[in-house]
């Protein structure tokens, strides 16, 4: 089993990140299923907010679905250890979360971090994809040493890709 997974980890990292492109057109983004009523970005510059690992890592969200209320900081996230980040909640109880993950050297290790996650891209970079419960986690490689995650409970989870898409940050020397 070890020697599998240590295989499949090989595997990934020479398939996302060992050839620089070698002639693919378009890297795949992830796709949802559209949402049956379009909600609007919130606009105000104090729904904005910043995270980083550091002073030249700044990130900050653009959209956010419409209804989040109580903003709280967000820690930890099993399995993940610790988090630089902020969770909202609606009043029913549904939950959306956005924060960076420090200290992730490379898609190596962005696999290597949840073992249940399938394989994904975002922007061309390197991205794991996982459920818990009924709530969704996608987390990507922003740069090497920071990687990002948006979570969401099941009601939100069809927002997930909008929220990550509104996410802006320093362009990233590649």
């Amino acid at each position: 089993m070890r020697r599998a997974r240590s295989t499949a980890t090989l595997l990934a990292v020479l398939w996302l990140g060992g050839c620089g492109g070698c002639g693919a057109s378009e890297p795949a983004t992830p796709t949802a299923p559209p949402s049956p009523a379009p909600q609007q970005a919130v606009r105000p510059k104090a729904a904005a907010v910043s995270m980083s690992c550091g002073p030249k890592a700044r990130l900050r969200t653009g959209y956010l679905p419409r209804g989040l209320k109580a903003r709280t900081s967000l820690r930890a996230v099993r399995p993940l250890g610790k988090v630089r980040g902020y969770r909202w909640k609606t009043a029913d109880g549904q939950w959306l979360a956005v924060g960076v993950v420090c200290g992730v050297r490379g898609a190596g290790h962005l696999v290597s971090l949840v073992a249940t996650a399938s394989l994904d891209m975002h922007k061309g970079r390197p991205a794991i994809r996982w459920t818990r419960g009924r709530s969704s986690y996608v987390l990507w490689l922003d740069r090497p040493g920071t990687a990002v995650l948006v979570a969401a409970s099941s009601a939100l989870t069809l927002e997930i890709p909008r929220v990550m898409t509104g996410i802006k940050g320093n362009p990233s020397p590649r």
